[in-house]
């Protein structure tokens, strides 16, 4: 396991922090932190999300394309692709 203050990486799965104070950013949208993925295109992003419960709908924000999806769990999940 590896941490930097912002993300902890465990086995290859990153788990970042709500840190927009610790970034200096701009606070717009979230107030927790939430598992995410991350695809390389907003093609492969649409894909993955065709078919899945969305809790927070795709959302340009800055310079990522960002959606929330419920899994069967009921747990929110983040997946994010660049502009």
């Amino acid at each position: 396991m590896r941490w930097n203050g912002l993300f902890e990486v465990l086995r290859g799965f990153r788990l970042g922090l709500f840190a927009y104070k610790m970034m200096g950013e701009e606070h717009t949208y979230g107030s927790n932190c939430l598992p995410g993925l991350d695809v390389e295109s907003l093609e492969l992003l649409n894909q993955k999300l065709a078919g899945l419960e969305l809790c927070f709908p795709l959302t340009k924000i800055k310079d990522n394309w960002v959606a929330e999806f419920v899994d069967s769990e009921g747990n929110h999940i983040e997946m994010t692709a660049p502009v």
